[in-house]
């Protein structure tokens, strides 16, 4: 009798194995972006003083289309402060909180950090 009911648990685990595996999807997940943060590529277009106007090359995440403009504020949260910007500089910018004020201008409610991009489109640690 130990055998027949071991065997029934055995058959028993194996069903469950296989309706776990069959119920696995293959997709990938979506990427999480990091505590709300959203990030995107873009080349300066515009600098001022306190903000840089980019247009945005490459999305990573975020609500931010490829070819929108971006107002990008200087006042960053990250504590090394926004590096030094010019025009055509390739930049990642990390925020939240996108709103597109005009058809052509999209704001930021959060800039937490800035970094410059190397030639491969990576970040370089401030």
């Amino acid at each position: 009798m130990k055998r027949k009911e071991a065997l029934i648990l055995a058959a028993a685990g194996l069903l469950a194995l296989t309706t776990a595996l069959a119920g696995c999807s293959c997709e990938a997940e979506p990427e999480e972006k990091p505590a709300g943060q959203d990030y995107f590529n873009g080349e300066v277009i515009e600098a001022s003083d306190d903000s840089v106007l980019v247009r945005c090359l490459d999305v990573t995440s975020g609500e931010v289309a490829e070819g929108d403009e971006v107002e990008v504020s200087l006042d960053v949260v990250a504590a090394g402060g926004a590096p030094k910007v010019a025009l055509g500089d390739k930049i990642r910018v990390v925020c939240a909180g996108v709103h597109r004020q005009q058809q052509e201008t999209v704001q930021l409610d959060t800039v937490f950090a800035i970094y410059m991009l190397d030639e491969d489109g990576e970040p370089i640690p401030n």
